[in-house]
């Protein structure tokens, strides 16, 4: 027995030796990685510095970049209302300028057709008549422009009537 006692004391031996030697081993790597742990801190740490500076400068650079987009929006809306109040403009001159003008004239020559009209027996002459008097009116249409006859009894109503021309009467009614 005395064999066996020494053999499995070498062993209890050689287990603790490698016991001793693995506790030996870990505590020199806890310690070089505690001795190495500031300088991986302050490599992190600097990453970490790095990362946040350019996540600031993307910040400051969306902000830049909304602030650019909203300016360009409120220059469109602008643009926008600019180029509505000008075709306004334009077809308010157009109308004006133009088209009334125009109109006034050609109340005229009705005038005269239906005077033409009224004066004449001519069956042809007043077919003519006729026909270039609907074309007038067709015209004034297309513009919504109606032609609307004064009675002559009826009082001027300015908010139906615009005149056309004004003649110099001694009658003071009128």
């Amino acid at each position: 027995m005395t064999q066996e006692n020494e053999k499995l004391q070498e062993h209890l031996d050689a287990k603790s030796q490698l016991a001793l030697a693995l506790q030996k081993l870990m505590s020199e790597s806890v310690n070089d990685s505690i001795e190495n742990m500031p300088e991986q801190v302050m490599q992190l740490a600097h990453e970490l510095h790095k990362v946040q500076t350019k996540q600031q400068q993307f910040v400051h650079s969306f902000e830049a970049i909304k602030q650019f987009l909203e300016k360009m929006l409120v220059n469109s809306k602008l643009l926008e209302n600019a180029s509505k109040a000008n075709q306004c403009l334009t077809n308010e001159h157009y109308q004006q300028h133009i088209i009334e003008p125009m109109a006034c004239s050609l109340f005229a020559v009705i005038d005269l057709i239906e005077d033409a009209q009224r004066s004449s027996s001519d069956q042809i002459g007043n077919e003519l008549g006729d026909a270039v008097k609907a074309q007038l009116l067709q015209f004034f249409a297309g513009y919504c422009i109606e032609v609307i006859r004064h009675k002559q009894d009826s009082v001027f109503d300015p908010k139906v009537m615009t005149p056309v021309d004004t003649v110099t009467t001694q009658d003071k009614n009128l």
